[in-house]
């Protein structure tokens, strides 16, 4: 979910399982993935040129799933620029996480 006035931000994401997993941001910033084993995952956010994360934040984040369950992940990115400054969210889709569509 994102806050009021937030905006979203096209970006790759990825879930590291055998082999890698990867999906684009839609131009909201939510993404999902389809067919996700249960488990242990680690999900990361590629940072576009001229972004970093918050403080506080990181990259990747790890989340453990059940087999047909689903998660919510989200990465909280901040625009860099000599003038300005402005946060985007790049959020998971809640929809189902490890189910096919």
């Amino acid at each position: 979910m994102r806050d009021p006035g937030e905006a979203g931000l096209q970006t790759m994401v990825s879930v590291l399982t055998d082999p890698v997993t990867e999906t684009r941001t839609a131009e909201d910033g939510t993404y999902s993935f389809a067919s996700i084993p249960g488990g242990p995952q680690t999900v990361s956010v590629a940072i576009p040129d001229g972004y970093v994360t918050l403080e506080g934040e990181t990259f990747f984040k790890r989340v453990t799933l059940e087999d047909g369950g689903t998660a919510t992940v989200d990465f909280a990115l901040e625009r860099v620029t000599p003038d300005t400054a402005a946060t985007f969210l790049v959020t998971g889709d809640p929809s189902p996480f490890c189910t096919p569509r």
